[in-house]
């Protein structure tokens, strides 16, 4: 069958129809041309037709077929004057009718109005005619065989008789044109909305060649089926008679030579099934379920997917499967997948058994029992997994556990198990070891890993390895507290309340020395808290004037003290250096922290020594004045000054000081060599000349 190649609407300005007798006759005649192929441009008026517009515009191209004839045939019998300015009075008559019917039209539909044109194209026309008319100027000496009345009559005339002629030629060459454009998706659309999309309406339909299959539900009214914009709303049927999820976000694609196909990857469900259960079920995936005669319960988990998928696999909900058995034991497959037609994925599925055990189940000759106990078995893999909670016979798993999968070889002479390890249900570790029948023991590997909760902020086991026995647990890991990674470090568990003791074996530097020897930790019962005591000996040199101080650190943290988490003593080997202060985690625990700590006492104590020269006889005020003078410009430029000691009397003292050196007059030259110097070297220069005695306390 010919078609005729037209234009969109919004380039009708360079259209000149063809439609050719046949295809008029044959459209009006009713055939389906829902298997004709439609170009791009009438594919992109498809997405704009609704079932209102495809009707309306089906009903307007009849019309239009009879316009074109009467106009033609009023033509033909009238005597259009070639050049003529306007049409003789029949021709007006009818063209003029036709406008206005062309405007109940336009007025009834925004998509017939647009193709169309009223306003623009007719309405203007027929404004000028009026204007024109009514703005004519009557003459009674030129008229004078016409009243005003009967000259404004034939002002009007002959104004509507131009007017006409305009019209009739916009008629013909773009609206009839127009309109014309919307035949054939017209009747694509027409054809389908009132056959074959009825069906999809009033029963479940399937989509292509597979299993799934919806109802539609009706499209409100203005809402094109053929755009992807349409969101139309469906019920998808998963299980007949017991599932029907409601999805919205379908619309109808054009297809070339045939019906046009549902278009599914935008559909999106309206519900949310994390927490949609249905019970009772006896039929799914047509497996063998339905001869059980058991209570059945899917849990639904997942939003489907209806994107495109490999085979065909769209819609897909994940979902959880429970039986009942006996009243007690609960059988469950987990992870698979439910499609629409009541079709099931098992691909990755597991059926599995739990039961609560009302005694531990001893693992002799070993101390250790499992306390729950449960399997499951992989359909594709064949394999049988054993999950258990394993902890010693005298303790309940509350206190230390080991929640694991277990692998069982036969003849049983040792059970690998894969878990996590809790104490207190505090999850600790991911472990990987083995039960020894022989020996009576466990021995494993662990590691902290994502998802592993601790109760003590600052403590972590690390990685490292295990071994368990009766009455308790040790490890040795690599563990972190106090912001601190510490290798070598061994714990020892107690299975009677989880309580631990922690010691470190390896190099433990705080203060830029080893503090390994001393380095003790204490774990509270469950986890409750973690109290850290050690103490080492520290050298720290550089600090004036005293140069090197042997002093010794104590390190205390408590996580029951929020207020100081870490606090830090120092004793020397005078009391008036010693120090106290307080870090944040034990990596702020370095050589030049303590050093800057003693440096000031150091200069604290310095200033008293001023201050006892300050009552001396003339000679020594006068040297403790410009000993002052230089070491405080020396400690404003290491200590970023201007310095203060803290103490105002002493901070005045070196004001005092200079003021009587003034008085005084002259200084000693050359007293300073240098800044490392600057206090010790001040002072044995001093106490050369023998008339000078070194007050009753010095630093010296």
């Amino acid at each position: 069958m010919a078609r005729s190649s037209l234009p969109t609407v919004n380039s009708i300005a360079s259209f000149r129809p063809g439609l050719s007798l046949v295809i008029c006759l044959v459209l009006l005649a009713g055939v389906p041309l829902t298997g004709q192929e439609l170009s791009p441009q009438e594919q992109q008026i498809l997405e704009g037709m609704d079932e209102q517009l495809a009707a309306r515009a089906v009903e307007l191209l009849a019309q239009v077929q009879k316009w074109r004839e009467s106009i033609d045939k009023a033509k033909a019998a009238a005597t259009v004057a070639e050049g003529a300015s306007g049409d003789p009075d029949e021709l007006t008559a009818l063209v003029l009718q036709v406008a206005q019917e062309l405007k109940k039209v336009a007025d009834s539909h925004p998509k017939l109005a647009e193709a169309i044109g009223y306003a623009e194209r007719i309405e203007t026309e027929l404004k000028k005619a009026e204007q024109k008319w009514r703005a004519a100027q009557y003459d009674r000496q030129k008229y004078g065989n016409l009243s005003e009345r009967q000259f404004r009559e034939r002002a009007k005339k002959e104004a509507m008789a131009e007017a006409s002629r305009r019209i009739r030629q916009t008629l013909g060459d773009e609206v009839f044109a127009r309109i014309e454009q919307l035949r054939n998706p017209a009747e694509y659309a027409r054809n389908f909305l009132d056959g074959e999309f009825r069906k999809w309406v009033s029963q479940p339909m399937s989509v292509g060649d597979g299993d799934m299959k919806f109802k539609v539900k009706p499209p409100p009214a203005g809402v094109s089926i053929f755009s992807p914009q349409a969101q139309l709303g469906v019920q998808v049927e998963y299980l007949p008679g017991q599932l029907t999820v409601n999805a919205t976000g379908l619309y109808f694609r054009y297809k070339a030579g045939g019906l046009p196909e549902p278009a599914i990857d935008n559909l999106k469900v309206e519900a949310d099934f994390k927490e949609t259960s249905l019970n009772n079920i006896k039929t799914l995936g047509n497996q063998a379920i339905a001869d059980l005669d058991l209570p059945v319960t899917v849990t639904l988990k997942s939003v489907p997917d209806f994107s495109k998928g490999a085979d065909g696999m769209r819609g897909g909900i994940h979902f959880d499967m429970k039986m009942v058995m006996f009243e007690k034991v609960d059988i469950l497959a987990s992870d698979l997948i439910l499609y629409p037609g009541n079709k099931v994925d098992w691909k990755d599925g597991k059926l599995q058994v739990d039961y609560q055990l009302a005694q531990p189940v001893p693992l002799s000759p070993t101390p250790f029992a499992m306390w729950t106990i449960g399997g499951s078995y992989a359909m594709q893999e064949n394999r049988l997994e054993v999950k258990t909670q394993i902890s010693t016979v005298a303790s309940t798993p509350e206190v230390i556990a080991l929640v694991a999968s277990c692998a069982i070889t036969f003849p049983v002479r040792a059970i690998e198990v894969k878990g996590e390890l809790k104490i207190a249900q505090i999850g600790l570790a991911e472990t990987v070891g083995k039960i020894d029948f022989a020996k009576g023991t466990l021995d494993g590997e662990f590691k902290t890993a994502a998802g592993i909760k601790s109760a003590i902020p600052g403590f972590s086991l690390g990685e490292g390895k295990l071994h368990m026995q009766r009455e308790y647990m040790t490890v040795d890991a690599r563990m972190e507290m106090f912001g601190m990674k510490i290798d070598e470090t061994h714990g020892v568990f107690s299975f009677a309340d989880g309580s631990g003791k922690l010691t470190s074996q390896g190099a433990i530097k705080l203060f830029g020395t080893d503090f390994s020897h001393n380095f003790e930790a204490e774990l509270g019962a469950r986890l409750s808290y973690l109290q850290l005591r050690s103490i080492g000996s520290v050298s720290v040199s550089g600090v004036d004037p005293f140069g090197t101080i042997s002093c010794t650190v104590e390190i205390d943290g408590d996580t029951r003290r929020t207020d100081e988490l870490i606090r830090v003593t120092v004793k020397t080997f005078r009391p008036e250096l010693d120090v106290k202060f307080s870090v944040a985690n034990l990596n702020e625990c370095t050589l030049d922290l303590l050093r800057n700590k003693l440096q000031e006492n150091a200069s604290r104590a310095y200033l008293q020594f001023l201050k006892e020269l300050a009552k001396a006889d003339r000679e020594l005020r006068k040297l403790a004045a410009e000993i002052d003078s230089k070491v405080r410009k020396y400690l404003d430029a290491r200590l970023g000054g201007p310095w203060k000691s803290g103490n105002p009397e002493l901070d005045r003292l070196g004001g005092e000081l200079s003021n009587f050196s003034k008085q005084t007059g002259g200084n000693l030259s050359d007293m300073m060599q240098d800044g490392g110097k600057l206090i010790s070297g001040a002072w044995h220069d001093a106490i050369k000349k023998p008339e000078l005695k070194p007050p009753k306390w010095s630093p010296f």
